[in-house]
């Protein structure tokens, strides 16, 4: 009885996971429209796991293949047990049961996701958060071993490739420039639409300790005049906490019909996840009226919030030539510098003459922060060659204002190795 009970969980686990493969994956427009308007917390907490596919996908057909063959192994030991079809060789007994394996509990599964993929997918979110936590980096891994195989193996023909690479592109535009083609500001703008495809949401956010938002049990009085005080247009509206989004409230439509309760004016949130791309968020957004969208991170809450017009000052902030003032670098005395923790760091290395730069940072806080590794505190103090960095400033868990401290670089001695 022991041995027929994990068989049962055995093909039970196999039969979901296979289901959830064709399920989540199915998953319509439509419906998860109707999820964020009637569900929230949970079409937060699924488009988090969908905005992550090739993981996903990992994790799953990794969980699949992890319980299909003890199942088979199991299911030869029962047969064998049992004294079914005794006579059979053990190739043809193999045979039968991954036949019936494969019918039964990873093609029937997945028909059925395909004709019931939201009454399946109720049941990913608890079951593959836990999944892809333990076992997220080994299917990780696997998968990147895959794609390696996959780019030896298959024919370079076969392989994706984008028409024009990035460097490509870029050494255009410097050529139409050079040729007279493009004006300088022009290409400009193009470089900084190509960086903004390299970018993700999440770096072109306002953080969710910066957002101004509205719970929903105020007065229509006291809410304008918040709403007045912020000079916002456009204001997110919560229940309890900032991770219940229930919608966008326009402060024109509210103006308008005063008597109203605001939470009601609200139009429903767009949600994205924090890894999709800048590039591709923009592109939304002219294609649709709201041009603002409730950031999520991968359990479903509100990592922060983004503008079309945040975009459009990527772009064009980007682009424009900036004046010293505008770097908010100043120099004092003693040879050092003070500057804000929004400074750019190819602006800082261009003024200063130091080479400062991150995978995946921006700015001279950015840097610090993911350095130190915490978070951080007046008076932490990091080195890097040539150059000392001091926080002077902190202002909700982000860095406004440091110093800059220029030191000799250590040369080794003769005879070190």
């Amino acid at each position: 009885w022991v041995v027929l009970a994990v068989w049962l969980v055995l093909a039970g686990a196999s039969a979901l996971f296979s289901a959830l493969q064709t399920a989540l994956f199915s998953l319509q427009p439509v419906e998860l429209r109707a999820l964020r308007e009637g569900e929230p917390e949970f079409a937060r907490a699924l488009e988090a796991l969908l905005a992550r596919p090739r993981r996903l996908q990992a994790g799953l057909l990794m969980a699949d293949a992890l319980t299909n063959l003890p199942l088979v192994l199991l299911s030869l030991h029962i047969l064998r047990d049992w004294q079914v079809a005794p006579a059979a060789p053990l190739w043809l007994a193999t045979l039968m049961v991954f036949g019936l394996v494969v019918v039964a509990f990873d093609l029937l599964p997945k028909l059925a996701g395909l004709a019931r993929p939201l009454a399946f997918a109720r049941l990913a979110p608890a079951l593959l958060a836990l999944l892809l936590r333990r076992t997220g980096g080994l299917a990780q891994r696997l998968q990147t071993f895959s794609e390696r195989m996959a780019n030896r193996l298959l024919p370079a023909a076969w392989r994706p490739r984008a028409s024009v690479e990035a460097d490509e592109f870029d050494t255009l535009v410097r050529l139409g420039e050079e040729e007279g083609v493009l004006r300088a500001e022009e290409g400009g703008v193009i470089r900084e639409i190509l960086r903004l495809g390299d970018r993700t949401v999440k770096d072109c956010m306002t953080p969710r300790v910066e957002i101004f938002a509205l719970p929903d049990d105020l007065t229509n009085e006291e809410a304008l005049r918040r709403v007045r005080r912020s000079r916002f247009r456009r204001v997110p509206v919560y229940a309890e906490t900032p991770d219940n989004i229930l919608g966008i409230l326009d402060v024109r439509a509210l103006l308008e019909n005063p008597e109203v309760p605001y939470a009601e004016l609200a139009l429903p949130p767009s949600f994205v996840p924090e890894t999709m791309r800048a590039l591709n968020l923009l592109q939304a957004f002219r294609s649709r009226a709201q041009a603002m969208a409730i950031i999520v991170d991968e359990y479903g809450g509100t990592e922060g919030l983004i503008t079309a017009a945040d975009l459009h000052e990527q772009i064009l902030g980007g682009a424009a030539p900036r004046a010293e003032a505008e770097l908010a670098i100043e120099a004092i005395e003693g040879g050092r510098w003070v500057v804000a923790g929004e400074a750019r760091l190819d602006d800082l290395a261009e003024k200063l003459g130091i080479p400062l730069e991150a995978h995946g940072v921006d700015t001279i806080g950015g840097l610090v922060f993911n350095r130190l590794g915490q978070i951080p505190r007046q008076g932490d103090r990091l080195e890097f060659p040539g150059l000392a960095v001091i926080v002077r400033r902190v202002a909700r868990r982000r860095i406004e204002e440091l110093e800059l401290v220029p030191v000799p670089v250590s040369e080794p001695e003769e005879g070190d190795a």
